[in-house]
């Protein structure tokens, strides 16, 4: 029954770009998809304050969860909506990075436009496409990566693994590096500056633990730590900071740890990691971004050795993760305690980390010097 659906809805969504396709293709619509409308952050948001920072004649629609004009040049469009078909068929360029395979097979890119898919993540590390997909799949994937105009990737170093499991020809995977770290790079926020924007000075004389675990395949966040242990030992000195992945939904807090463990819904990744003193995470690509502050992680794996075994890996992940691995609440607090003893001895695979991430806040830059460069309507 969900196929059946799934197959009526690509069908309309197909139905209705085709039907408005009988309208020109402007090129200056610029559409910007985040996390498929859910959330406009990340590098579609970076990627976005910089266009309109240096584009003066572009129109920019932003898919979100409303409709409604901005200014007479910015307009945002509901994913739900027949606005959403219309600048999707119009929009000569289509920038997400929200991969979904059985729509990307099913709904076609209308001729002369550009769909452009920015990966969310730096380096290589689980892995993706066909590299985990049975011969179905594959056709699938195949099938997807030939309405994929272009994919940005983080460096020279990932480009043949994600043409070859993406399905997509090299020439058309780009490596500007993710837009994202040009924040990271260029920025000039502190953790003081953070923590007054969204109200928690008090924060500022406490060491800031960021928890960013993945997604996992049922969504479900079983494998969270035992908080009330955590606090009994670490909540004197130390705040955590919860971020769950985007597609996650919102996990409340037991009010026995609420001021103990913190999430800040408004916050970026980015600015997070600017704030955080230590890291943890599990298998998140977010140690590719995190290693530029030459700061501690800790992985705490309580399913690893399920999920290293059945995701898989293109690297070694004992071996290329920069911090020790813990699996009980436990030993994740005794791993929080020796951080600074035990960061040296990591430096070496956070330098690796850096070379597949490219972070010299040029991203942005390359990315327009490669789309925009014979648009008259540049600063």
């Amino acid at each position: 029954m969900k196929k059946i659906t799934k197959a009526c809805v690509f069908f309309i969504e197909n139905l209705l770009i085709k039907v408005f396709s009988i309208a020109k293709v402007k090129k200056s619509y610029i559409m910007l998809d985040s996390w498929n409308g859910r959330e406009f952050s990340g590098d579609i948001k970076v990627l976005y304050d910089y266009l309109v920072e240096h584009f003066s004649h572009a129109n920019f629609i932003l898919v979100t969860k409303q409709s409604r004009v901005v200014s007479c040049k910015i307009r945002e469009v509901s994913r739900k909506s027949l606005k959403y078909y219309y600048f999707r068929a119009c929009s000569y360029h289509y920038i997400t990075n929200y991969y979904y395979v059985n729509q990307l097979r099913s709904v076609k890119t209308r001729r002369n436009t550009h769909y452009i898919l920015v990966w969310h993540a730096a380096g290589i590390f689980k892995k993706i496409g066909k590299s985990t997909a049975d011969s179905q799949g594959k056709r699938a994937i195949n099938k997807a990566g030939k309405n994929i105009s272009a994919l940005i990737v983080s460096s020279k170093h990932v480009k043949e693994v994600y043409a070859r499991d993406l399905g997509i020809t090299k020439e058309r995977v780009v490596t500007t590096g993710i837009f994202r770290s040009d924040f990271i790079v260029k920025n000039k926020l502190t953790k003081a500056s953070i923590l007054e924007k969204y109200g928690l000075e008090k924060l500022g004389l406490k060491t800031i633990i960021l928890y960013a675990p993945t997604i996992r395949d049922d969504k479900s966040v079983d494998f969270l730590p035992d908080f009330k242990v955590m606090k009994e030992t670490l909540g004197s000195k130390y705040s955590v900071v919860l971020q769950l992945h985007p597609m996650n939904g919102r996990y409340q807090v037991d009010e026995a740890v609420n001021d103990f463990v913190l999430q800040i819904q408004t916050a970026t990744s980015e600015e997070l990691m600017i704030c955080a003193d230590i890291m943890i995470t599990d298998y998140s690509s977010l140690i590719f971004d995190f290693a530029y502050f030459q700061r501690p992680m800790v992985f705490y794996i309580p399913d690893g050795e399920n999920y290293i075994s059945s995701k898989g890996f293109y690297i070694d992940y004992f071996e290329n993760t920069p911090g020790k691995k813990a699996i009980n609440s436990q030993e994740l607090i005794e791993s929080i305690l020796t951080t600074q003893k035990d960061f040296k001895r990591y430096q070496g695979v956070r330098d690796v980390l850096l070379e597949y991430s490219q972070m010299d806040g040029r991203a942005c830059e390359r990315f327009v010097e490669m789309f925009f460069k014979e648009q008259p309507w540049l600063k």
